[in-house]
């Protein structure tokens, strides 16, 4: 037999061994870095996340600090002292659903606090001749026109915004669209009032809901820019794009905090109701606010850049830092809103289970099955001629092979007693007329003390003719 060559299988076994060990060492590296998380996101270890910021505070006793990967009603479980929203989208800010708007307004109203920083937004340009193709991103607010802006002829132009007086914004009353939204739900409610006179305030103020900055009172809107087009060829369309403001937000307030703060973000705050509290403002435009809610308290900023890795290395604001974390307690990151959420699939039930043996049972019984089917257990045959099984060779019918067996485990002289024992043992009780033939049989075996092969063969026609006398001699089978 020609011996198998096992260099090649080795090889290759090797080489994919080390393949999986580098694609696994790939993985960690990018889950380590954290790139492959959303910006601003607690996981992520580079420049754009937040996972400094949230170390820092996991090291400190005074704070226990979680991430939220679940739904808002099963987080509030934990019952957070803060909730922390980083790097949350101006337009899903107003998303949230009734229930959740709901449960976020009692988690205030009952002592929680709330901080809320949207993501960096760069300014729209507002040149001479393609401003009007440039689409404003609005959120649900309608937050009031710029100058620049002309209101459509059929609706009611609100008054303009002006960034010279920032207290103008305050006493301002809301717009149109504002307006519209409160009438409708006081219209609802009144008529609910009407319908079901036995039914609660707190029911009624359950069932209609605003979004969350008009309920809490506060707009947004992103700064506008004049910007000269460059020389460029006439094939070229002219250069829009902004880069994000470099400015200082400065200190309004007469507390501790830092007097300036890095900002890099073109939203700010407009039509904030007068609990607000402006604690930074740029270019005379609020960009961090904070207000008394009930028992709890709320806070907004436009940036999040300074809780950011890069931030908090190149500009850091302590004092700012321990006013958004506040008092100590329970700290909690959601990370629901940039996209990273726990999945209740499978793994995830055989890890709240402890399945994890039965898994790997099952992983050991997949491998024995495949190298089972491989590789057989029972070594091949050998090449050329039959396997010789002792003086018989193989590849014969049934009938040699019985007789072969009886050959190698019945001695020639026992051959006629022990067929007869077996023919005894299956006489019947009802067969007892054949107790005269066994007598006769007896004694012909009884007789029979030669063990040649003529004188057991003659045993046997006589055993016959006893049993079964009708039949002729001739018929017998009397090979040896």
């Amino acid at each position: 037999m020609r011996p198998r060559n096992f260099i090649l299988p080795a090889i290759a076994l090797a080489g994919l061994i080390l393949f999986f060990c580098l694609l696994t060492r790939l993985l960690l590296l990018r889950y380590e870095r954290g790139d492959v998380y959303p910006a601003y996101s607690t996981l992520r270890a580079d420049p754009l996340g937040t996972r400094a910021f949230y170390e820092a505070l996991e090291s400190l006793p005074q704070y226990k600090v979680s991430r939220g990967f679940k739904s808002l009603h099963r987080e509030m479980a934990r019952q957070p002292g803060t909730l922390f929203y980083l790097g949350l989208d101006s337009d899903d800010v107003t998303s949230f659903s009734k229930d959740e708007v709901a449960e976020l307004d009692d988690f205030v109203k009952n002592g929680g606090r709330v901080v809320i920083t949207f993501a960096p937004e760069t300014p729209w340009s507002s040149g001479s001749d393609d401003s009007s193709k440039i689409t404003h991103k609005k959120n649900a607010v309608s937050p009031a026109p710029s100058k620049q802006a002309q209101p459509k002829p059929d609706s009611t132009p609100s008054p303009p915004v002006s960034t010279s007086n920032p207290d103008e914004d305050i006493a301002k009353s809301k717009t149109k669209e504002e307006r519209y939204e409160r009438d409708e739900f006081r219209k609802e409610k009144e008529e609910e009032a009407k319908n079901n006179p036995n039914q609660s305030k707190e029911e009624a103020e359950t069932k209609y809901q605003l979004s969350l900055p008009a309920l809490w009172g506060f707009g947004w809107d992103v700064a506008r820019v004049v910007q000269k087009e460059e020389a460029q060829d006439d094939d070229a369309s002219p250069k829009k794009a902004i880069d994000k403001p470099e400015v200082l937000a400065q200190h309004t307030g007469d507390d501790s905090l830092e007097t300036s703060v890095p900002w890099k973000s073109a939203l700010y705050f407009v039509r904030i109701e007068p609990e607000w509290k402006r604690l930074y403002s740029a270019k005379n435009n609020p960009v961090l606010i904070r207000r008394s809610w009930g028992k709890g308290e709320i806070i907004v900023a436009t940036d999040s850049y300074f809780l950011s890795n890069e931030g908090l290395r190149n500009h850091r604001r302590p004092v700012l830092l321990g006013q958004l974390t506040g008092q100590p307690g329970s700290l909690l990151f959601d990370e629901t809103h940039l996209g990273t959420q726990e999945q209740e699939g499978i793994m995830f039930l055989a890890e709240k289970f402890r399945l994890e043996g039965y898994l790997y049972g099952i992983l050991a019984v997949v491998l024995l099955f495949l190298w089972r089917n491989s590789v057989p257990l029972v070594p091949p045959r050998p090449a050329g001629g039959h396997a010789q099984l002792g003086s018989a060779i193989s590849g014969k019918d049934s009938r040699s092979g019985l007789v072969n067996l009886l050959r190698r485990n019945i001695a020639a002289a026992d051959i006629l007693k022990t067929s007869f024992a077996e023919w005894r043992r299956n006489i019947t009780p009802n067969r007892q007329h054949l107790q005269a033939k066994m007598t006769e049989m007896e004694a012909v075996l009884a007789s029979t003390t030669n063990n040649r092969a003529e004188s057991i063969v003659n045993s046997y026609h006589q055993l016959r003719e006893i049993n079964t006398p009708s039949r002729a001699k001739g018929n017998y089978a009397t090979k040896s």
